[in-house]
């Protein structure tokens, strides 16, 4: 019932960023006093996508039917991390969370949800309430990049993120198909 079919995760969905690995000109854009807003809107994308990374690997090394499952979202969370931590290094951002940097202390339960099914150090046991909790998660990730976007001064980094929430709504999407 959790596996997916193979045609619906065999290729993970970027959105915007599949091909392009390098971060897009002009993502972050430097304010008047020199310091950037942008900057920290990265650091917080980085944070919460961190945060939902680790959320669904941790679902997925404690239930093995969920790997394949879990394998794309993981794939655009790494491609997204990937994208954000090398704008913040080109930047030259202080304090920028790198991919690695970035799920530092989370743990299922962490991702800035009020999921009830799960904290750290308690692991779910069953793979189904595992899944809903990762859907839980994805969801506020999704808003959390879309309100980041929203919020954002540079226009690539706007287009960037809107992206960046437009994948997680399709893995949403595939998740829940899978769920079904």
């Amino acid at each position: 019932m959790l596996a997916a079919p193979a045609a619906l995760l065999a290729a993970p969905v970027l959105a915007a960023c599949d091909d392009a690995r390098s971060a897009p000109e002009g993502v972050v854009t430097a304010t008047g006093d020199g310091t950037s807003a942008d900057v920290e809107r990265v650091d917080e994308a980085l944070a919460a996508i961190g945060a939902a990374r680790t959320r669904a690997a941790t679902a997925g090394a404690t239930h093995a039917t969920l790997t394949p499952t879990l394998a794309s979202l993981l794939a655009v969370h790494d491609a997204h991390l990937d994208l954000l931590a090398e704008a913040n290094r080109a930047e030259g951002a202080e304090g920028a969370e790198g991919a690695e940097g970035a799920d530092a202390g989370a743990g299922p339960g962490s991702a800035g949800t009020s999921d009830p099914t799960a904290t750290p150090g308690d692991p779910v046991l069953d793979p189904v309430t595992a899944l809903a909790g990762v859907r839980t998660t994805e969801t506020a990730l999704a808003a959390t990049l879309a309100d980041l976007a929203v919020a954002a001064d540079s226009g690539p980094l706007a287009r960037t993120l809107a992206a960046m929430a437009a994948a997680v709504d399709q893995q949403l999407l595939l998740l829940a198909q899978v769920a079904a």
